[in-house]
């Protein structure tokens, strides 16, 4: 693999691009701000962006005037598509580790407040929505109500690595989300 230096003039968004990037630009900019552009983008022959939106947007917004790339030329045009999706899906197979998370957190000295992050990853639910755990004449809405007075959703994941992609999949959108078992 080599990495090249491109002219962010050169290099295009994927027009037809199905992720929401706008929510990320902000904090990824930050990250190159403080750490430098330490992760290329991969870039087709015609500049068009396969993977790295969100660092192109965030360059653009830093008045950066270059980026690294990697040049996907070994890839046919279906390939890069697929790989293209999959760069960004792939990912929410994973989930952390809570108890390594909050390990690695107590022992760093860091301000992640500029990202915009959250690592409140705490499985410990403060309320329960099934029948057990509610008074005997307490309806839903009202059990909803004891929550705080944000608006809330509850879905049902068949899996915790279905819940762990579903959450990462909101906290990159932007949403507020905290993991719960009910």
């Amino acid at each position: 693999m080599e990495i090249i230096t491109k002219p962010i003039s050169a290099i295009r968004p994927y027009e037809k691009n199905p992720r929401h990037t706008s929510n990320a630009t902000r904090a990824v900019a930050e990250s190159i701000r403080r750490f430098g552009c330490k992760q290329p983008i991969v870039v087709d022959e015609q500049g068009v962006v396969v993977c790295g939106h969100v660092r192109l947007a965030a360059a653009k917004s830093l008045g950066m005037t270059e980026l690294p790339c990697v040049l996907a030329n070994d890839l046919t045009p279906d390939e890069i598509r697929a790989f293209r999706l999959l760069d960004n899906k792939l990912h929410e197979k994973s989930s952390w580790d809570v108890d390594a998370l909050n390990a690695e957190l107590a022992d760093l000295d860091f301000d992640f407040a500029p990202f915009d992050v959250d690592f409140n990853l705490d499985a410990d639910v403060d309320f329960k929505f099934d029948d057990e755990s509610a008074s005997k004449n307490e309806s839903q809405e009202e059990r909803a109500d004891q929550l705080d007075s944000s608006y809330q959703i509850v879905v049902t994941c068949d899996d915790e690595d279905e819940q762990a992609a579903l959450y990462e999949r909101l906290i990159q959108e932007g949403y507020r989300a905290k993991l719960c078992n009910l």
